[in-house]
Parts: structure tokens; C-alpha cells; sequence
């Protein structure tokens, strides 16, 4: 049984899926067109063009140049973040990635997310990982039919310290997908 690993790069007019055959270190690469309703059927075609049989894979690795053209464009669906009480500006202020913190004259790109669209519940982790506040279900649940009724097309959750304690996190995510079942959510 060959050990293989896989990388593709999904583009917006081809998908590249480069094969390295571990044991040879012998190196292929199959071209197929992309597919932009379903990029994973252009994936699943260089599979089948490359002859993969996916037991054989050790290691996969995903790149999307699709992904990066839609951040570097903007062109991106309507998203929503829902963050800890106290912390919705923290995109907008930068902190950590301002080359000049004086220099409020700075050009600076616009958050991904308008503020609009940065929605907060109260609930609180400290950092090391000891829930002080429980998630406030109720105002989660507005927070859900606010983002239900502005029809966004995916969520992110950005909880304070759920690195260490997601708790919260994983329950805003429940709250949020009982009211939008087929909505993506995604949490830290």
C-alpha cells in the first residue's frame, strides 16, 4: 500500500492537486477546472483524474486562492460576529497590527464585518478558563432572530479566552443554529 499526501489549490478558473508519492518521493500534478458553485466537485474530479484512492492518504492540505481573492476584493457574503460584551470594536481598533499607534491620520482598510453586523452577549471566561459568567441564553436568542432577520450568510462567534474554556462558545453556536440550521457558524 502506497502512502501518499495530497495539496490542491482551488482557483477561481482551475484546481491544482499536486500528488507526492511518499515512499519515491515521485511527484505529480493534475490540473482540472474548477468549479465555483461546488468547489469540492472540482477537488473530487482531481481525485478521480489523478487516480487517488483516498485510503492512501496520509496527509491533505487545502489551499483556496478562491478564498484569498474574496478578502483581497471584498467580495464576500454578508457575515456577522458575535462577540463578548464589551468587545465588539476590538477588529476595529487594531491594536496588535498598527504601525504607528499615534498616527490616527493612517489609512486603514475597513473591518471585514461593519459594525452593524458585530452583535454582543453578555457571558464572560476568565483567562484561566473559569466560566464568571454563563452565557445569557435570552439575549442569545435575539441576537439569533436579529442575525435570522438581516439574512446573513454565515456567523462567526469570538468569545473572550475560549481558547481555554469554549464552553460559551459551543452554546451560542447550538442557540444559533436552532434558529438557522443550515447557516455556517463558526467558533475559536
Amino acid at each position: 500500500m502506497s502512502r501518499i499526501r495530497v495539496a490542491v489549490d482551488v482557483g477561481g478558473t482551475f484546481t491544482d492537486i499536486c500528488i507526492m508519492d511518499e515512499d519515491s518521493g515521485a511527484i505529480r500534478i493534475e490540473k482540472t477546472a474548477s468549479t465555483p458553485d461546488d468547489p469540492m466537485q472540482a477537488i473530487m474530479n482531481g481525485v478521480e483524474q489523478g487516480r487517488i484512492d483516498l485510503s492512501e492518504v496520509t496527509m491533505f492540505s487545502h489551499g483556496t486562492t478562491v478564498a484569498t481573492n474574496a478578502l483581497i476584493t471584498r467580495r464576500l457574503p454578508r457575515t456577522a460576529m458575535v462577540c463578548s460584551e464589551g468587545f465588539r470594536d476590538v477588529v476595529e481598533i487594531r491594536r496588535a497590527n498598527k504601525e504607528d499607534l499615534w498616527d490616527t491620520y493612517k489609512d486603514v482598510a475597513k473591518p471585514y464585518i461593519p459594525r452593524r453586523d458585530r452583535l454582543t452577549v453578555r457571558e464572560r471566561v476568565s483567562a484561566e478558563g473559569t466560566i464568571l459568567e454563563a452565557l445569557d441564553e435570552e439575549a442569545a436568542r435575539r441576537v439569533a432572530e436579529i442575525l435570522k432577520k438581516r439574512q446573513v450568510k454565515s456567523i462567526a462567534v469570538c468569545f473572550m479566552n475560549s481558547y481555554v474554556n469554549g464552553a460559551n462558545e459551543r452554546r451560542m453556536r447550538e442557540i444559533l443554529k436552532e434558529a438557522m440550521p443550515d447557516l455556517p457558524v463558526s467558533i475559536s
